[in-house]
């Protein structure tokens, strides 16, 4: 029998389907962000733009070893996000994913995540960053500074490194 197959079924034959496990029609294709991050295999994007809407606090996750690969219907959800408080940057260390918001820090342990709805394990009010190039990821940690101080992340804990007693060593 001569069957005629419609483009859909053309392109889930020929391996869209096959090869991402989803259907290319999940896939945004004019989804945009401002900020990203690479996690456990998993690229984390933040601050996003669709056809739908901005969505300025919401963090999308690719799939697993998909890098490249965005869609609206996987991202981490948590409680407590206000959505006037919008996302600057992301930054990842050990296990965590680090949210620089503009008014708060969200530390969100990403270790075994199966489900995308999680609980940041800390949030860190009014402390927030401004713009991007004012918090940085280093070998011991994320640095970031606001008017309150100079913070420090080092996976564990964190701490105002200007609220310590600076001695100069002579």
């Amino acid at each position: 029998a001569n069957e005629e197959l419609t483009l859909e079924e053309i392109k889930d034959t020929l391996g869209y389907k096959n090869s991402h496990n989803y259907k290319q029609k999940t896939v945004e294709e004019s989804l945009q962000y401002k900020t990203s991050t690479v996690l456990q295999n998993r690229t984390f994007y933040g601050n996003i733009t669709t056809k739908e809407g901005i969505y300025p606090s919401k963090v999308i996750v690719s799939p697993e070893y998909k890098n490249d690969t965005m869609s609206s219907t996987e991202y981490i959800d948590y409680t407590g996000d206000q959505t006037s408080d919008f996302i600057v940057k992301l930054e990842s260390y050990s296990r965590n994913l680090v949210v620089l918001k503009r008014r708060s820090i969200h530390i969100v342990e990403v270790t075994g995540i199966t489900t995308l709805q999680t609980e940041p394990k800390e949030i860190i009010e009014n402390n927030g960053i401004r713009k991007r190039h004012h918090a940085i990821k280093t070998n011991l940690g994320i640095c970031w500074f606001n008017i309150y101080g100079l913070w420090y992340y080092n996976g564990v804990s964190t701490e105002n490194l200007l609220k310590k007693d600076i001695t100069i060593a002579q």
